[in-house]
């Protein structure tokens, strides 16, 4: 989803491409009505939704609609007696099982019904669910020109009895009712439209075959849609169908306006893999609060969009991305939205990248830095698991979600990087992920251990801020020492650990190293065969951080960890290793083996601290994977503090 302040973007003069709706009255109505909502809570975990039909009438002379949900689900447990699903506001009239009406109650937006006997794990069962709605501005949205729905995050519950959470995905049907003459968008494909006998009532019966959260299902009508499709073509061999619904007026301007999506399209096919569903669509609506909303096969666009000039064309192609994430690969539960939103906002940038440039795409991530350290300025929290009222903040799950893919994929080099995201793609379509899952992938396809990263940039909150010192000092006549002396200044709770790239520039010359930021103090020096005129931190942009030129100072350094000499040493079989640490807030969990290349061999959990601040580990000689080591020198220390560790001599 895109939120977009296009008055406050005009305001402030920026980046037409780069900043998201703020939170608004919308999101303040859904924050409030989240106080009502019973979860966590195991009863929803009774059963796995397999597939809803939504039989629904609307009127559309006002906000009320009637209607029957039916509902197929597997049971999860033994003994099922009570199926429980979320119901906002609706009046539920009946629940029937095999035409049998049953016992319910409904309160508190939850509906609870009792089963006509128990069912046992692995039982399929059916309900149908009669009701009427009328909600006030949550979920079912009426307007003269549109009625919609919009249920991102957890509004779908106030116009159908659901299963309202992002974990749990299942087909549906939606066959929708309507007055003559209205044109009705929504998931899947158009299986039939039919007039009825009396030629005042049209029904449009949608599908789909693939799995979807409730927060995507959507069904938007209009009597003033001008509908058509196109074959985008993504491939020599494959092509997908996206339908239009739009505006009579707007027709030619979205047209202009959507030009290059094919292209998007085709870029995304390339990088993240096939397109995963039956169709694409956009349904135009006003007024709507939101911008874009990604609804499965059928994104939901507002009229403010479409100017003809492709001013808004990231938003367009933002809300396309979703198809693969967020839509395809869904998150498997709300703390993990920057894996929806940080993604499609990356995506955004890979068009940029492809399509006009490298230039232009490092502009875009600039500026997409801007929106993130603004936010900063102003209020900060980690990436992962936001505040429930910061769910869409712009700042931080947008852009800093974006800026954590780009900082993953300088970290592992392109190669690494786009094999990362369509293996992701590839294990996780039609399913959910994690934020732990797509770690451990990340872990698995580089062979690397990235707790360091995520732990800073996605678990941890705040920036790399260094200020820096330096020395240029001439060797002869065509050489340059360099002196570099960097300090971290504390954004979050604790400093960064990061490869940084430098470049020294000098006439036709230029050099480029990287050096590890670890601690708050960090130095370099730097031999080049060429006279230095200027030092660039970071030139082709892959960090998130701030740089200023200052006086770096090498503070006292205070030892409060220490690593005792290992008993015995040298050994054979087994060695005791000891950490005393003097400050328990800083003491560490793990000790570290490294071998004499640096690579970290084995990681070994200390005891629980005694009195005194000492830990013991037994080490066994043997790497992770409980393979021996061959004889020779190891360094046993802490996770961050390889030069300050201590010398131990395996000896088979």
């Amino acid at each position: 989803m895109k939120r977009k302040a296009f008055l406050l973007i005009f305001f402030l003069g920026l980046s037409q491409s780069l900043f998201s709706f703020p939170q608004k009255k919308a999101w303040n109505e859904k924050k409030e009505a989240k106080k009502i909502f019973p979860e966590p809570c195991e009863w929803f975990d009774d059963v796995d939704i397999l597939h809803y039909r939504l039989e629904l009438t609307f009127p559309l002379d006002s906000a009320w609609f009637s209607g029957k949900v039916h509902v197929k689900a597997r049971v999860m447990k033994n003994s099922l007696q009570k199926f429980y699903l979320h119901a906002v506001g609706e009046q539920i009239s009946s629940v029937h099982f095999q035409e049998r009406a049953l016992p319910f109650s409904h309160s508190e937006g939850v509906l609870e019904i009792s089963l006509p006997r128990s069912f046992s794990s692995g039982d399929t069962l059916s309900l149908s669910i009669a009701y009427e709605a009328q909600p006030k501005g949550i979920g079912f949205y009426f307007f003269d020109t549109t009625a919609y729905t919009m249920s991102e995050p957890v509004d779908a519950r106030f116009w159908f009895p659901c299963k309202d959470v992002p974990k749990d995905k299942a087909t549906a049907e939606l066959v929708i009712t309507v007055p003559k003459g209205v044109k009705v968008a929504s998931n899947g494909i158009l299986c039939s439209h039919q007039m009825h006998p009396d030629g005042e009532w049209e029904t449009f019966y949608w599908k789909t075959d693939f799995p979807m959260a409730t927060y995507l299902f959507c069904v938007t009508m209009s009597r003033f849609y001008s509908q058509w499709t196109e074959h985008w073509k993504v491939s020599e061999q494959d092509s997908v169908v996206c339908a239009y619904y739009v505006f009579q007026w707007d027709s030619a301007k979205a047209k202009a306006d959507c030009v290059h999506l094919p292209e998007a399209m085709r870029i995304f096919t390339q990088r993240f893999g096939p397109y995963p569903f039956e169709k694409y669509g956009m349904a135009e609506a006003y007024p709507f609060y939101f911008a874009g909303m990604e609804h499965q096969t059928m994104t939901t666009l507002s009229a403010a969009l479409f100017r003809g000039d492709l001013r808004y064309e990231y938003v367009l192609v933002h809300e396309l991305a979703h198809s693969w994430w967020g839509n395809a690969v869904t998150l498997k539960e709300w703390p993990d939205i920057w894996l929806n939103e940080g993604f499609a906002t990356y995506a955004e940038a890979i068009f940029t990248e492809a399509f006009y440039g490298i230039p232009a795409f490092q502009e875009k991530m600039k500026a997409s830095a801007m929106v993130y350290l603004n936010q900063y300025e102003q209020h900060d929290f980690p990436l992962y698991n936001p505040p429930w009222e910061e769910l869409f903040n712009s700042g931080i799950v947008y852009h800093k979600g974006a800026w954590v893919l780009h900082m993953l994929r300088g970290v592992l080099g392109d190669s690494t990087f786009w094999t990362l995201l369509k293996t992701y793609y590839e294990q996780f379509r039609y399913g959910n992920a994690s934020t732990s899952d797509f770690q451990a992938l990340c872990e698995s396809v580089s062979q690397r251990d990235l707790n360091w990263f995520f732990n800073e940039w996605v678990y941890g909150q705040g920036y790399l801020s260094i200020t820096y010192t330096d020395s240029l000092i001439p060797i002869g006549m065509d050489s340059t020492r360099i002196l570099l002396a960097m300090r971290q200044e504390k954004t979050g709770p604790h400093f960064f650990q990061m490869p940084i790239p430098i470049r020294c520039e000098g006439g036709f010359h230029q050099k480029d190293t990287t050096v590890w930021i670890v601690d708050e103090i960090t130095q370099l020096e730097w031999k080049v065969p060429f006279t230095v005129a200027r030092i660039h931190f970071d030139p082709e942009g892959w960090v998130l951080m701030k740089v200023q030129e200052g006086q770096v100072e090498k503070p006292e350094e205070k030892e409060t960890v220490e690593i005792l000499p290992p008993f015995p040493n040298p050994f054979q079989w087994t060695t005791q290793l000891t950490v005393r640490c003097t400050e328990a807030t800083q003491r560490p969990k793990m000790l570290c083996i490294y071998n004499l290349l640096g690579q970290n061999v084995r990681k070994i959990r200390l005891s629980p601290y005694a009195s005194d601040g000492t830990a013991h580990a037994i080490w066994d000689g043997r790497d992770e994977k409980g393979i021996s080591l061959p004889s020779g020198v190891y360094i046993v220390s802490t996770e961050r503090a390889l030069k300050k560790g201590r010398k131990v001599v395996l000896w088979r």
